[in-house]
């Protein structure tokens, strides 16, 4: 977001050329205007000029010092027909991604390794989009619902983020927008981790509220999500 607020200093338009399923996120932010991304790109005389999303920190000669770290960035208000906190009700509430795409599987953890979560006295939401059928049942047979089943965009799964205290995850895109949210969020890598993520820290400079463990070798996924529900439990 600090990009696009730069950008706008330059008295121009700016547009974000995005997937379908970004829409509801993009669109939101003001200063900017949201295309759908299309399988013909945009026709370059539309524009002035242009450049990828994520070359824009080196093209504004940014510096991990420059970065604000103000979060919420996306805009941290539900839609209008969001009913995930009256579903949900009071309590604890803790959201759950074990497994992202299979760009990287090293990143996935399998949702038995997820289950030390149940000692929380918490109600448990899978965000998973995609979920097995094996894992239907386990979700269902421990209680867990399956939320992230029905998500048709991001909008959703920001809705649904919102409504909740606090996500455990491993590296997804639900991580980023859960830390964009200002969502307390414990990020669970597998070493070695996307450069994003940089080298030994336990905290990120472009989310403030989220926490990171890191998985070296010989360490198993079960024990990292044993530990996080211990600090859940004392600090929630």
């Amino acid at each position: 977001m600090m990009s696009f607020n730069t950008l706008a200093r330059f008295d121009g338009r700016v547009s974000i050329e995005c997937p379908t399923p970004v829409l509801p996120l993009v669109s939101a932010m003001s200063g900017v205007e949201a295309i759908t991304a299309r399988s013909r790109p945009v026709a370059e005389d539309t524009f002035d000029c242009y450049v990828p999303l994520l070359s824009l920190p080196h093209v504004l000669d940014f510096r991990a010092a420059d970065l604000p770290a103000t979060c919420p960035y996306v805009l941290a208000t539900p839609s209008g027909d969001s009913s995930f906190s009256a579903r949900w009700g009071n309590g604890l509430k803790i959201g759950l991604i074990w497994s992202g795409s299979a760009f990287d599987r090293t990143r996935n953890a399998d949702l038995a390794h997820f289950l030390p979560l149940l000692d929380l006295n918490a109600k448990l939401v899978s965000l998973q989009k995609e979920v097995a059928q094996d894992e239907e049942q386990q979700l269902s047979d421990h209680g867990i619902e399956n939320a992230g089943s029905a998500f048709r965009h991001f909008g959703d799964t920001r809705d649904a983020i919102l409504a909740l205290d606090a996500v455990v995850t491993v590296d997804t895109a639900v991580a980023h927008l859960a830390g964009a949210l200002a969502k307390p969020t414990w990020l669970l890598l597998n070493e070695p981790a996307a450069v994003r993520w940089m080298m030994h820290r336990a905290d990120s400079p472009w989310y403030p509220t989220m926490r990171i463990r890191r998985k070296h070798e010989g360490e198993h996924w079960r024990e990292m999500v044993i530990d996080v529900t211990r600090e859940i439990a004392r600090e929630m």
